[in-house]
């Protein structure tokens, strides 16, 4: 990949990555400076390209993990949390150029291009814990007791019910804990003495002081109508957790209720804490002929707290399933007529 970039008012270039560093380090461009891709149109600061940042900041000799074992090399800290026994990272690897397969190396070209990132998180422990959801450790290194109990016949009689994992293995004791890279996306959240209620399959890894379980849902209409199951996660006590999320933190939109009802046409709900009652309401004459006619169920929530919204994931679901296909229905207007 070369660049073009601006000097005294005028494009200049292509150069390579090492000349374009080369140029900034020696002090004949400032660290800021324009830079484009060649045959691109898009001119950015140089640090806002991935490639080119790690190329500024990286030493020489630098070879990241391999050297330092617990370093960042390749990666930049997305979002931490610390108590007096354990660290926990999310890291985001800076950039993948590792594979010797053309095609593989166009397609996550192309993801992070689109802003993607590979992603992984890291727990440090101090004598400390950590229960992680089954099948998410990547690699450890230290002393750890390893713990993978189901909870009893209470919570596995949930689990079969709820198709909810209740064995979360936890690690305790001193050393790093490494789990599975994701293009996903991980939000931290910190509890404090509370209760949040998750989706399903939404819990990745929390501190050892912070219970997961399955709870029922507390009225029919929300089983059967609210798309969410029978059951949700519920995540207690005190400490800091984890969540798998569709979309990222920037896109999250935090609804603070103060005794107000909330109500949401879909199933983007992540997440809610406080004293928040879930139910279905119809927004047709009654609930069975709002089924029925195919009008609106509306996703109901009531009461004190917050309730954690993810309205961009149905966009996402969309170009999923129909591609330039789905652009092109939500850049139109079908369907949202008033007009019959």
């Amino acid at each position: 990949m070369t660049y073009h970039y601006s000097e005294n008012g005028a494009a200049r270039g292509p150069v390579s990555v090492d000349e374009l560093v080369g140029l900034v380090k020696s002090g004949h461009l400032p660290e800021g400076v324009m830079v484009c891709e060649a045959g691109g149109t898009q001119w950015r600061r140089m640090e806002d390209f991935p490639e080119l940042r790690f190329s500024l900041n990286s030493k020489p000799g630098d070879r990241g993990e391999l050297e330092a074992p617990v370093g960042l090399g390749n990666r930049e800290v997305l979002d931490s949390r610390e108590s007096p026994s354990s660290t926990v990272e999310v890291l985001a690897y800076q950039k993948l150029s590792g594979s010797d397969d053309v095609e593989v190396a166009r397609n996550i070209y192309a993801a992070y291009r689109a802003g993607m990132r590979l992603k992984q998180v890291r727990a440090t422990l101090r004598e400390g814990e950590v229960a992680v959801e089954a099948g998410c450790l990547h690699y450890m290194r230290g002393q750890f007791e390893v713990e993978a109990s189901s909870g009893g016949a209470g919570k596995w009689l949930k689990s079969k019910m709820s198709g909810e994992s209740t064995v979360k293995p936890r690690y305790r004791g001193t050393g790093v804990i490494h789990l599975e890279p994701s293009f996903g996306h991980f939000l931290l959240i910190d509890l404090s003495d509370e209760e949040w209620v998750v989706d399903q399959g939404a819990f990745y890894a929390s501190e050892g002081a912070v219970d997961v379980d399955a709870m029922m849902q507390s009225n029919i209409s929300s089983a059967l109508f609210g798309g969410e199951g029978l059951f949700q996660t519920r995540i207690s006590g005190s400490g800091w957790a984890i969540l798998s999320s569709p979309v990222p933190m920037d896109e999250i939109v935090v609804v603070e209720l103060n005794n107000e009802k909330l109500q949401v046409d879909g199933s983007f709900a992540l997440a809610r804490k406080g004293r928040i009652d879930f139910s279905v309401e119809k927004s047709g004459k009654s609930l069975w002929k709002s089924v029925r006619g195919g009008e609106g169920l509306l996703q109901t929530f009531q009461g004190t707290g917050e309730v954690w919204l993810a309205p961009t994931q149905s966009v996402y679901e969309a170009v999923r399933m129909g591609g330039a296909a789905g652009i092109r229905e939500l850049a139109g207007t079908e369907g949202k007529s008033d007009n019959s």
